[in-house]
């Protein structure tokens, strides 16, 4: 890990993915990161993110719907246009140009880094694992999907338990191995924009 990433305060599970060296100072320079949500991040910490590691996109593997309806203090949308990736219906090979529809929800005009979010856990990919649950469990899921419908808490509770009752059981392979079956216009959604194109036409021919 370059010395940049030791010196400023970075969220919770940050790490580097991907990187190359620096041909100058001839040290490891990070190219993608991944971590934690950056919601409770201060301003000065999102500042270095951008300035010291030179980080130009987030991509946020969450709804529209979880993000808008988090309580946390985000200062992340003061610094990062916010835009809302929808995800196809089906999975077609891309014409040079294309890019897959965004929608801008909060725009920064002082500044060219994006944050775009891309719904990684579809309504099919819920209803697969819930439907392999015990009985019971998803009948305790359901109260609470219920709950969270009359208390408009954006199915903040249905989540926990979602998450603690079914995710956990599974463990960490099957839980991606899960992502990767039934999230693949979500993946699509990724390649598509930030992938080179070449490497698309590969992966779809």
């Amino acid at each position: 890990m370059a010395d940049s990433e030791d010196t400023i305060s970075v969220p919770h599970n940050f790490r580097t993915v991907c990187s190359m060296m620096d041909a100058k100072t001839h040290q490891s320079k990070g190219l993608l990161y991944r971590s934690s949500k950056l919601d409770y991040m201060m301003l000065r910490d999102i500042h270095d993110l951008k300035n010291v590691l030179g980080i130009k996109s987030i991509i946020d593997l969450r709804s529209k719907e979880e993000y808008t309806h988090s309580h946390n203090c985000n200062f992340v949308d003061q610094c990062f246009t916010l835009l809302n990736v929808r995800v196809p219906q089906t999975l077609k090979r891309p014409q040079a140009g294309e890019k897959i529809e965004t929608e801008v929800l909060q725009e920064n005009r002082s500044c060219v880094e994006k944050h775009y979010l891309i719904n990684f856990f579809p309504r099919p990919y819920v209803m697969t694992l819930l439907s392999r649950a015990p009985w019971y469990v998803r009948l305790y899921c359901i109260f609470w999907l219920l709950m969270d419908k009359v208390l408009r808490s954006s199915y903040l509770h249905f989540m926990q338990c979602f998450a603690r009752y079914i995710l956990s059981k599974r463990g960490l392979i099957e839980t991606y191995t899960d992502a990767i079956e039934l999230s693949q216009r979500s993946i699509y959604s990724v390649c598509y924009n930030f992938v080179r194109r070449t490497l698309i036409y590969k992966e779809l021919e």
